[in-house]
């Protein structure tokens, strides 16, 4: 007897039973694993000195805007403070709507 037009499975195409995974899937698993284990690979000059002013400019900047915090204060304790109920409504709306497509 003659088959024609068959081949023999691939290495990545037999399926584990049990699992589910091919031995492909679970041999990119295992590398994904030990990388993971590893670290982070090293980072070049530019990067490392684009990250290292980064972190410079997050480290001098205040948590806290002192200036516009007194602005503020300064308009609620004379009365001027008006908040746009729109624009208040708008950005409410708009935040929970990312943070729900965030969520799935």
């Amino acid at each position: 007897m003659k088959v024609t037009g068959q081949q023999p499975p691939k290495p990545g195409d037999i399926t584990d039973v049990a699992s589910g995974k091919s031995k492909e899937a679970e041999r990119k698993g295992a590398q994904a694993r030990a990388l993971a284990k590893e670290g982070p690979a090293p980072v070049g000059n530019r990067t490392s000195l684009t990250t290292n002013k980064v972190k410079e400019v997050i480290q001098s900047t205040p948590d806290i805007r002192a200036d516009r915090v007194a602005e503020v204060r300064a308009r609620l304790m004379a009365g001027t403070y008006q908040v746009d109920a729109d624009k208040l409504a708008d950005r409410m709306i708009s935040e929970a709507i990312e943070e729900d497509l965030d969520r799935s």
